[in-house]
């Protein structure tokens, strides 16, 4: 059993362990609930886009554009979306066991790594990627998602790839966040819209428009939601790591607790029969 010195500087350690993950806690629940906000508030406008873009690139049907085109899928381009930065417990593990498994639906695969887990975890897998960005800030920017955009448009113009998906973590509430795969290039459309309609401009210069539009809008959405579910897989690791310190705490207080109990025990066994040899 160890001693007693060296049970406290245990203790002391882990109290100071304890500390930081309640204050990384604290930090995180705040950074989530922000988080949430800005989920909430963006989804009515992504699914008003993507129905109204949706709608007018069926309803142009005649108009030709590259974002619009289906090709045979040779090589898929998979932009996985991870967090940055560490603490969120195992928060990127589904999102990349999940574009794994995407890209073996196809004969080739390239990949666009938004964030440092992402990155490092395709790196070492020595699979191809068509673009890195990392260091993002911390607070979800509309000129992250256009960069990311414009960087997967050019390469789907340029013929580096035939279809473009992204592949992120959506946001359920603090508790729950699921991966999701959401297709990008070439834009959905729906087919059953009203062949009636009157384009001012021609149809073309509408589409050339608002296809980017939607594609850099996609990305912003799906940058928000990840964003939230990495927050909220932070805040959860943080509890877990406080309340699995202080159980630690705990045990080692009793094992304290023990061991000064035996030293006293040890103690009195050496003096009772001292005492009773004077006597």
């Amino acid at each position: 059993m160890p001693g007693r010195r060296e049970i406290k500087d245990r203790i002391r350690g882990i109290r100071s362990i304890e500390q930081i993950t309640r204050a990384l806690k604290a930090v995180s629940m705040a950074k989530a609930a922000r988080a949430q906000a800005a989920v909430q508030a963006a989804r009515p406008y992504d699914r008003m886009l993507r129905e109204v873009v949706g709608l007018i690139a069926g309803a142009a049907h005649q108009a030709r554009h590259p974002l619009l085109e289906t090709r045979a899928v040779n090589r898929a381009c998979l932009v996985v979306v991870s967090a940055d930065r560490g603490l969120s417990g195992a928060f990127d593990v589904p999102i990349l066991r999940r574009a794994l498994e995407e890209s073996g639906a196809f004969p080739a695969a390239v990949y666009v790594a938004v964030g440092r887990k992402a990155a490092s975890f395709l790196n070492f897998r020595g699979l191809e990627l068509a673009g890195t960005f990392v260091d993002l800030d911390e607070n979800v920017h509309i000129r992250d998602a256009r960069s990311i955009a414009r960087h997967v448009i050019t390469g789907y113009e340029r013929g580096d790839f035939d279809r473009a998906d992204l592949v992120y973590s959506e946001f359920v509430n603090f508790f729950e966040h699921r991966t999701t795969v959401a297709p990008l290039i070439p834009v959905p459309i729906k087919e059953e819209t009203a062949r009636n309609y009157i384009f001012e401009p021609e149809a073309e210069a509408v589409l050339e428009a608002v296809l980017p539009l939607f594609i850099k809008e996609a990305v912003f959405h799906a940058l928000t939601e990840s964003k939230a579910s990495e927050h909220s897989a932070r805040l959860a690791a943080m509890d877990g790591a406080t309340r699995n310190a202080g159980e630690m705490i705990d045990r080692l207080t009793l094992q304290l607790h023990r061991a000064r109990q035996a030293a006293v025990t040890g103690e009195l066994l050496e003096i009772i029969p001292a005492t009773a040899a004077l006597e």
